[in-house]
């Protein structure tokens, strides 16, 4: 399974973004707090950089742990 790692932060004053990227995240940030649905718009919208976007999009807020093999069984469902 393939895939890319967003982090969207919004405004965060805390050390979202270095966690972020110590799991190699692409990070799409606003300066200031703009809101939940436009930043989540904004990495979403980001996620395709011109091409195709992508097929599925998961979006998870901070402290969500899911199943080890969650991934694995949605992509099987898109087999």
């Amino acid at each position: 399974v393939q895939g890319t790692i967003v982090a969207a932060l919004d405004g965060c004053s805390d050390d979202s973004r270095s966690v972020a990227e110590r799991f190699g995240a692409t990070i799409i940030e606003s300066a200031h707090n703009v809101g939940k649905w436009k930043t989540l718009d904004a990495a979403v919208r980001g996620l395709g950089n011109g091409n195709t976007p992508p097929e599925v999009v998961a979006l998870v807020d901070c402290g969500v742990e899911w199943p080890e093999d969650l991934v694995t069984r949605v992509v099987e469902r898109f087999q």
